[in-house]
């Protein structure tokens, strides 16, 4: 691959992937929907893995209920760890569109959500039943950002420190748009600029310490978000 870094130690990278899938702690959580694993290979220089535990169903319009504009997509599927007993229906949407799978699942390059351009950069596969999948999670994201106005749905992006419209989404995580859904996110495991050294269990100590040693290559992903508004 054109570019591509190699692990400096695979057995070390390998483990540490092995660890981050066992221990998966909630405050920087792997979703294990398809194509996280390939973006986590090619950031510790490993070949890629293309394997899943979980699946997502979002419709292609926006619920029209006002509960589903003030909570975030990655908040709602967090949510499905938990046993709350609850009238609330964003905790009923995390039931209604996470698809948890028995075991691990694997699917071929063919079928990947995500389009390799050469070197660092990927992109949505519209043509794949789980690009198309990850293209409405991306919509959705974006769209939950702007009902949200201004005020409440923008942030600094830390990689550009521009104020941009701000969703969640279960493959980048805090994924930033511009005005018209333009995304180029940074896909990599370093501290942002603010985020705390120090909390419980120590993940972003970890971050820090390891980044050096394990990021080989850095993917970004770009794309382009739809507005779909509410019906």
């Amino acid at each position: 691959m054109d570019g591509f870094k190699t692990a400096k130690n695979p057995k070390f990278a390998k483990a540490t992937r092995k660890l981050a899938e066992d221990f998966n702690p909630t405050d920087y959580q792997l979703t294990f929907v398809p194509g996280e694993s390939e973006l986590v290979s090619h950031l510790l220089g490993l070949p890629s893995e293309r394997k899943y535990r979980n699946l997502t169903n979002f419709p292609d319009k926006m619920p029209s209920d006002e509960t589903y504009q003030d909570t975030t997509i990655w908040k709602r599927m967090n949510k499905q760890y938990s046993q709350v007993d609850t009238k609330d229906p964003a905790e009923y949407a995390a039931k209604e569109y996470w698809l948890p799978q028995d075991s691990t699942y694997t699917y071929t390059k063919e079928e990947s959500p995500l389009l390799h351009f050469g070197g660092d950069r990927f992109g949505v596969n519209q043509e794949t039943e789980h690009g198309q999948e990850w293209q409405r999670r991306l919509n959705y994201a974006f769209t939950g950002a702007v009902n949200k106005g201004p005020e409440k749905g923008k942030d600094y992006n830390p990689d550009t420190g521009t104020l941009m419209y701000k969703g969640e989404e279960d493959i980048l995580g805090d994924v930033y748009f511009n005005e018209f859904g333009d995304f180029d996110d940074k896909w990599n495991i370093s501290l942002d600029e603010g985020e705390p050294i120090l909390n419980l269990p120590p993940v972003n100590l970890f971050r820090l310490l390891s980044a050096p040693l394990l990021e080989r290559n850095i993917p970004k992903v770009w794309g382009k978000a739809k507005y779909i508004g509410e019906d």
